[in-house]
């Protein structure tokens, strides 16, 4: 591909053919195919060989040869020409032959985060260059082990013929004089990485794969246009730092806020305090409602609810039975004290007749004279009302409650009630002279 739509697919010999007649620009790029990653041209070593060393091509089998597709439509339109065209258009040089390596690595060094994947190739041309040292470690894309890179014979190259001497000595010339001419030298190539310290699956491991591939294949394309170099850079490292983030929120999931309150709620419950677990699961349901506690939460509620206004419903239930047995046993209790009061005033003139009487004998013997009333009181203490009788010569004195008014009938209706008159002494006392009432009754 260079500044228009990519070719091909087109065989190795095909495309040092088009080098060599100048037909491809050194600064253009290719893929593999099968691959998804696009790297300088000059980048390749199978590519970018000189006349004097001969062309390099990769072996390839015969299932490969029948395999690979006749005249496929390219990205263009079209048809493009086989694997063999141009083969026999003019005759080949001498064939220096390699063992084909389609393989894709990732490359760390200490102290540096991996980078990758890049092809075998793009290693041993990093060796070559010094970009990547003999100490550093490899590990082939799709396994988990790494492994010191002089220790992969495939990826350590052989000593450098005398041509290729030759060739350093005459690109070194090459450069001079670009130099001298104010042609700078392009960038090397920047492959652009990064790797999760954290235990992943297989499938997030490929997700991330796939990100750093597209990330160095934007890297290596910023080589061909140094000025967007840095900026390519830069957003290459923030679609990295975002896909691990990413990756990190699918691997440990969101935080839960709820998920406290869901679980005191549900200690709540399962000890049979529905108030309480009501209480932490609607907070549950407040502080993240969208989150997997806060769900549970609020399903939790459609059970527990029920439970808690049953609860509560039954308690009100049995507090009412209780008042209403207080109530009964008061009113039984009040109904028994008034039959009792009642019937200690009924007999209460006898016991009166008694007690006057007796203080009557006593004065007779010593010569005194005790009122009535004196006696009355003495035994049950003082009215808790007084009137005057008719003409003022009687008293009507109330004991157990105050009547409701001066009214006769009100009068005698209270506990106990009795008419005397003024100044009556136990001397002078009959039972004809005291009248007795009881709640509206002579007695």
């Amino acid at each position: 591909m260079t500044h228009g739509d990519p070719v091909g697919p087109v065989s190795t010999e095909l495309v040092r053919k088009g080098l060599e007649a100048g037909k491809i620009p050194s600064d253009a790029l290719v893929s593999e195919v099968g691959t998804s990653f696009w790297l300088p041209i000059d980048s390749v070593q199978a590519l970018s060989m000189t006349e004097e060393e001969g062309p390099t091509v990769f072996k390839e089998s015969s299932e490969l040869q029948h395999s690979s597709p006749q005249g496929e439509p390219s990205r263009t339109g079209g048809q493009q020409p086989s694997s063999n065209v141009g083969s026999s258009a003019m005759p080949s040089p001498p064939i220096k032959t390699l063992e084909r390596d389609t393989r894709h690595w990732y490359v760390r060094t200490d102290g540096v985060a991996p980078v990758g994947p890049v092809a075998t190739e793009y290693i041993r041309k990093g060796l070559k260059t010094g970009e990547f040292g003999y100490d550093a470690d490899v590990c082939l894309v799709g396994e988990t082990e790494w492994s010191p890179i002089r220790t992969v014979p495939t990826l350590v190259p052989p000593p450098p013929p005398t041509s290729a001497r030759r060739q350093d000595r005459t690109t070194g010339s090459a450069t001079k004089q670009s130099t001298k001419s104010g042609t700078e030298p392009g960038p090397p190539s920047v492959v652009v990485g990064h790797t999760v310290p954290i235990r992943v699956s297989r499938k997030h491991q490929q997700v991330l794969a796939t990100t750093r591939g597209h990330v160095a294949a934007v890297a290596a394309w910023a080589n061909v246009h140094p000025r967007l170099k840095w900026a390519l850079i830069a957003g290459s490292l923030v679609v990295t730092a975002s896909s691990t983030l990413l990756l990190v929120m699918l691997v440990t999931g969101p935080s839960d806020k709820a998920k406290p309150d869901f679980e005191t709620c549900m200690r709540d419950a399962n000890n049979g305090d529905f108030k309480s677990a009501v209480l932490a699961c609607k907070e549950a349901v407040s502080v993240d409602p969208n989150s997997a506690s806060g769900k549970a939460a609020a399903d939790k509620l459609k059970d527990i609810e029920p439970r808690l206004d049953a609860e509560v419903a039954k308690a009100a239930k049995a507090d009412a039975e209780r008042k209403a047995l207080k109530q009964k046993a008061d009113a039984e209790a009040e109904k028994a004290r008034a039959a009792a009061e009642k019937a200690r005033w009924k007999t209460m003139p006898a016991t009166l007749d008694k007690e006057i009487r007796n203080q009557a004998m006593w004065d007779l013997g010593r010569g005194t004279a005790t009122p009535v009333m004196d006696v009355i009181t003495k035994e049950i203490g003082p009215p808790v009302a007084s009137y005057e009788g008719g003409y003022g010569t009687t008293h009507t004195h109330v004991w157990g409650a105050r009547p409701s008014s001066t009214r006769t009938d009100d009068i005698r209706a209270t506990p106990f009630s009795l008419m005397i008159l003024r100044d009556l002494t136990c001397g002078d006392y009959t039972s004809s002279m005291i009248e007795f009432y009881s709640y509206g009754e002579r007695i």
